[in-house]
């Protein structure tokens, strides 16, 4: 499921190289999920002026995307960071309809991967010889990542360690702490998120979708189901969905969330992937 509106605007800003770009014709499409590997972009561009190419290609500099419908207020929808190897550029000959040549377009492609690069790296060696709480490592990790935005929707739940070694990568660690304690984790846009799905949403300001605005759920196997929707910013893993169909109905989690659009042709869609498991 598409659809346009009268404005669909997409933009890039890469602030490490003081560069914008918006106003060319680009498609996106962003994988973000709950499973442990890391959320992904892929954009392409069409006709980026040479300056701005060798601007983007930089390694190790972080690339915002943003989307505009109509006169509403940009969204930030991904943070990622290029890699020159994950990066092509080509030309594709167009042809008019009298069969002459016209100039041909400039293709440029980019894949990007979630902010996990910029902590990726980093290591913890902490060596708690007394006794230590979860909630000092899950801090101490936090730390060591170097993020600086945290939100935590629920108490952290009260489990002492009499020692505990945190030596590797931080982000590991706290991903393996965070499920001990039944805590879902997710890093979006170099927000880390840590809490119980939906603990901070009221079932009033759950999303709803039914046939009014999605295409009738596709379950995939027993514990999944898809839905497919028009263009949805606001939704991410381990959020909560409502659903109103005949076949599925009830209030499930997010595990993976798929955007898709593109400016010429105005048209954004979302695919959904729910959990069913009780």
């Amino acid at each position: 499921m598409s659809y346009n509106v009268q404005s669909f605007d997409i933009i890039l800003n890469i602030p490490k190289s003081n560069l914008l770009i918006s106003s060319l014709d680009m498609e996106f499409k962003v994988i973000k999920t709950a499973k442990s590997n890391a959320d992904y972009a892929e954009i392409v561009i069409w006709n980026l002026d040479e300056d701005s190419y060798k601007q983007l290609i930089q390694d190790n500099q972080p690339v915002y995307i943003y989307t505009k419908l109509g006169d509403k207020e940009a969204k930030l929808i991904f943070t990622g960071y290029s890699d020159t190897n994950h990066i092509t550029r080509k030309r594709i000959t167009v042809t008019k309809t009298n069969n002459e040549a016209a100039p041909p377009d400039i293709v440029t492609s980019v894949e990007l991967i979630e902010s996990r690069i910029s902590y990726d790296n980093c290591f913890i060696n902490e060596n708690y010889r007394e006794e230590v709480s979860a909630e000092q490592i899950i801090n101490d990790c936090i730390s060591a990542m170097g993020i600086g935005s945290v939100i935590i929707n629920t108490e952290i739940p009260e489990k002492m360690y009499s020692t505990f070694k945190a030596k590797g990568k931080p982000h590991c660690i706290l991903y393996e702490i965070c499920d001990s304690l039944g805590l879902d984790i997710t890093i979006q846009n170099g927000i880390v998120n840590i809490g119980i799905p939906g603990a901070d949403e009221n079932e009033e300001s759950i999303p709803e979708f039914n046939l009014l605005n999605s295409l009738e759920p596709e379950f995939q196997n027993n514990n999944e189901a898809l839905l497919i929707t028009e263009l949805q910013t606001d939704i991410y893993p381990n959020k909560l969905v409502k659903c109103n169909f005949e076949k599925l109905s009830g209030i499930f989690p997010v595990i993976e969330v798929i955007l898709e659009g593109n400016n010429f042709d105005r048209a954004g869609s979302t695919n959904i992937i729910i959990g069913l498991e009780k």
